[in-house]
């Protein structure tokens, strides 16, 4: 298990003052992971000379500004790898932040700026439900397009398999994302369908945890690690699933490390122009690149090769139908964007 300094152990000051003596390299900088961030004061998994081999929690006074990080970005987020010292009795003091390998972020069409959900993760693990909530292909879709833009190789988990009448509908589901390269997963906590190949997933990475609210992710991390006892919502009509984690965290366990984010209700990609949404479909990607329209959208031009695709089943429609309306959605951002800069600079200046 983890030592605690918040709540179940003194810190390690203290527990020097007691008489319980650790070595003074116990007090020299550390290095850390940053685990939640809500509060004044983030918590971060320490470790370092004299601190045992996994590591102590402890809570982080965190400067201003930051060393390490850029002045227009989330100054830190779950997943931050960052260099510590002790402060005072209870608390490390954050040095600097380590550069960001990758960063899962948040964007929102009605106002400008971002926000870092995690950073530092090797893959991300899209849960889906294949019932209670319905599945949404253009919220997956709109998931899968986050990884690619952080360049994080994506894995679709399909959930919730006991809920379905029959297992063929799990592998329909799934058959499109295979067909695109995407590795897929079937779950179920039920009947424990798909445990073992999830968990070898995770061995020895750090994984982000991302879907909608109520798809199963809290069970899934349950099943897996049952010490995390991670509080499990209900779903609610028409099918909508209730928050039961409400702000990132990253969970140490045997394997890695697990970002377990809130149930994202609207996520849409960062920066994304329309015209380049296709690059991160890759089944259309690969057949774009023979289509004889420069600058084609790939949803109304007559003799594009992509509406040909699809009109002779080569190209899944479903699939195309989610990239149409993500598409869509990414230009009327666009279109949005000048007059959202523009109320935000105005509020900034008190008008």
């Amino acid at each position: 298990m983890i030592e605690r300094e918040v709540g179940r152990r003194a810190p390690a000051r203290a527990r020097a003052a007691a008489g319980d003596r650790l070595p003074e390299e116990a007090f020299a900088e550390a290095r850390g992971v940053i685990l939640r961030t809500e509060g004044p004061q983030p918590l971060a998994l320490v470790t370092g000379p004299g601190l045992p081999e996994r590591g102590v929690e402890a809570r982080c006074h965190v400067p201003r500004p930051l060393p390490g990080a850029e002045p227009n970005e989330t100054a830190l987020t779950v997943g931050d790898r960052v260099w510590l010292r002790p402060r005072g009795h209870d608390t490390y003091e954050i040095v600097r932040r380590e550069a960001r390998a990758s960063a899962l972020q948040r964007g929102d069409p009605s106002r400008p700026g971002t926000q870092v959900i995690v950073a530092n993760v090797d893959q991300v693990v899209v849960v889906v439900a294949l019932h209670r909530p319905e599945p949404s292909r253009y919220r997956l879709d709109r998931l899968l397009v986050l990884a690619g833009q952080s360049e994080v190789p994506a894995v679709v988990c399909l959930n919730k398999v006991d809920l379905a009448e029959a297992e063929a509908d799990a592998d329909d589901f799934v058959a499109d994302y295979r067909a695109a390269g995407y590795d897929t997963l079937i779950t179920s906590v039920h009947r424990g369908v798909g445990l073992a190949e999830l968990r070898e997933r995770l061995r020895g990475r750090t994984t982000a945890l991302v879907g909608e609210s109520g798809v199963g992710k809290s069970s899934l991390l349950n099943a897996l690690y049952p010490g995390l006892s991670l509080r499990v919502g209900v779903v609610s009509a028409p099918g909508r699933g209730t928050h039961t984690t409400t702000a990132a965290r990253l969970l140490p366990t045997p394997d890695g490390f697990i970002a377990d984010t809130p149930g994202i209700q609207f996520l849409l990609p960062i920066g994304l122009e329309p015209e380049e949404l296709g690059d991160f479909f890759p089944e259309i990607h690969a057949i774009a690149a023979h289509c004889r329209f420069p600058n084609c959208s790939h949803i109304r031009e007559l003799g594009c090769v992509v509406l040909e695709a699809v009109e002779s089943g080569r190209l899944s429609e479903a699939r195309w139908q989610s990239y149409v309306q993500l598409y869509e959605d990414l230009a009327e951002a666009k279109r949005r964007r000048p007059s959202v800069v523009y109320q935000a600079r105005r509020a900034a200046a008190g008008r």
